[in-house]
């Protein structure tokens, strides 16, 4: 069936029954581009489903060659991930002294913008020494049966996995809690390899499976299977 329009009012009808972009020519249109880092941390997300799968076949944990590594055991994962440590500080800050020669008038005004740039001095640098997020950068990371080892300034940090007490996975971010030393933050297309292959390696072929923070990648690797 063809209908015809005629007039301003049917036009604008069609515009919008039928949606501007037919009427307006191709170069017109916006152009869609992904977005490349959301492209990778698919394809990190992707890759580690097919890990889980393999090793919940009974598959042995394939590792992979660490160049400049010599540290103890076989590797499992070597990647580039964000880095971050979560602890409060010490911060100083100085305090400044008015001195106001004139009318009461101008040397109170004086005395009360002093007091609140100390003022706000003081609250600036209580905040800056609050437990937070710190020493953001970007590290490598090497992970083994028993370590997670960050590459950071030339040196090799060691964060043992039976130190752990608690491992929290939250989209690309995962957080390993620790009894004696600042919680350690990784971010990347990796941290769901990275999570895997923690829970093998600390609870071994038999239960990593059970570890609650895999759960989002159980049930899309259960449904895929």
């Amino acid at each position: 069936m063809v209908v015809g329009l005629t007039g301003t009012h049917a036009l604008a009808a069609y515009a919008l029954a039928y949606g501007l972009g037919r009427l307006l020519p191709r170069h017109q249109l916006p152009e869609f581009r992904p977005d490349p880092a959301s492209i990778v941390l698919q394809q990190g997300w992707v890759e580690a489903v097919h890990l889980y799968q393999r090793l919940a076949r009974g598959e042995s944990p394939p590792t992979v060659v660490a160049p400049g590594f010599i540290g103890p055991g076989v590797v499992y994962l070597d990647a580039v991930f964000s880095y971050a440590r979560f602890y409060g500080t010490t911060v100083t800050y100085g305090q400044s002294s008015a001195v106001a020669v004139g009318s009461p008038v101008v040397v109170a005004g004086a005395l009360v913008g002093n007091m609140i740039g100390n003022s706000v001095a003081r609250s600036r640098a209580a905040q800056l020494a609050q437990p937070q997020w710190r020493e953001f950068t970007y590290a490598r990371i090497i992970v083994t049966p028993t370590t997670t080892w960050c590459s950071l300034g030339g040196r090799w940090l060691p964060f043992d996995h039976h130190g752990v007490m608690e491992y929290t996975l939250d989209g690309p971010n995962c957080v390993l809690t620790f009894a004696e030393v600042e919680p350690l933050r990784l971010a990347g297309p990796s941290v769901w390899h990275h999570a895997i292959m923690f829970a093998y390696a600390r609870y071994g072929p038999a239960y990593w499976q059970e570890a609650p923070f895999l759960q989002p990648l159980r049930e899309v690797a259960h449904i895929s299977l």
